[in-house]
């Protein structure tokens, strides 16, 4: 079921979200988290996972702008890269919470 419009997340926003997932990553390893920003999505690396979160745009070559399609994406995209490395690709997870508290 797609989220209401009021409920989708704005680039800012998940920016913001992305910040408080790193530092609740930080508390919870008692390490620094290295985040690395592509043009499409967010890597935060903690320990020995990495956590790629893709994000809600819409350019001219791909629209991932609702939960949905980046849904749909990082299932397509773990799909394909399990095939090659099945123990570097565990699993998709939804991020909860809001810009101040984020949970993985």
């Amino acid at each position: 079921m797609p989220m209401p419009p009021s409920l989708e997340l704005d680039l800012p926003t998940q920016a913001a979200m992305v910040a408080a997932l790193r530092e609740a990553l930080a508390r919870q390893t008692g390490a620094p988290v290295a985040l690395r920003e592509t043009h499409i999505s967010w890597v935060l690396l903690a320990g020995g996972h990495a956590y790629k979160l893709k994000k809600a745009l819409r350019n001219g070559f791909l629209d991932a702008h609702l939960r949905a399609q980046r849904h749909a994406q990082g299932m397509e995209e773990l799909r394909l890269n399990r095939r090659l490395a099945p123990a570097l690709y565990l699993g998709l997870w939804p991020v909860t919470g809001t810009d101040r508290k984020s949970v993985v």
